[in-house]
């Protein structure tokens, strides 16, 4: 069910060591499952430690069977191993297609690790990002053009909205695009505001 994401989970608690939860096994294997769900709405879970989101992300990385993954509003940014997590969860994965990522809480220095570890799963087919209303620095931007120039498959949509994108970052974007040749074809949305 769900790609066994919830005995994944429970093997990913176990090794990290943190408490597994009937309740979160419950309603991946109850709620997603029945209902076909290929959305993981880490925000739709009920009161979800730090440890917890751990656990997921890492469970995430080996599941083949969500297509998005959906942190909006989910304030990862408050722990380090949160986000070190989801770096290792976009490191790894090959199902995502979606990354929802707004208003996480990320500082800008994470987005560097970030955008690299992605743009190294050569497997991953991402083709929809949104990072808006989260802190981003130049290198953060930098390897997100890095990103979307090596991009083989292109994006669709790229929300950028509130992230404070400036001349230089507006510029590395630009020509990332026009190196990619895929992006004249694939992008449909893009939201620079």
């Amino acid at each position: 069910s769900c790609g066994a994401l919830s005995s994944a989970y429970d093997v990913c608690a176990n090794y990290l060591g943190v408490p597994y939860r009937d309740d979160i096994a419950w309603d991946i294997d109850r709620i997603l499952h029945t209902q076909k769900l290929s959305r993981l709405a880490l925000a739709e879970f009920e009161a979800l430690t730090p440890n917890d989101i751990r656990a997921l992300l890492l469970a995430l990385r080996f599941n083949m069977f969500f297509k998005t993954l959906d942190s909006n509003h989910v304030p990862l940014g408050k722990e380090k191993a949160q986000l070190e997590a989801l770096v290792d969860c976009v490191k790894g994965n090959t199902a995502l297609e979606t990354l929802s990522l707004r208003d996480i809480g990320a500082k800008s220095d994470f987005w560097l690790p970030f955008f690299t570890a992605l743009s190294s799963n050569r497997g991953q087919i991402v083709n929809d990002i949104d990072i808006s209303e989260n802190q981003l620095d130049s290198q953060g931007f930098v390897a997100l053009a890095r990103h979307v120039e090596q991009c083989q498959h292109g994006l669709v949509t790229l929300n950028l909205s509130e992230t404070k994108l400036d001349k230089s970052a507006a510029a590395a974007l630009s020509t990332a695009f026009r190196k990619n040749v895929k992006m004249a074809t694939s992008l449909t949305s893009l939201n620079l505001s």
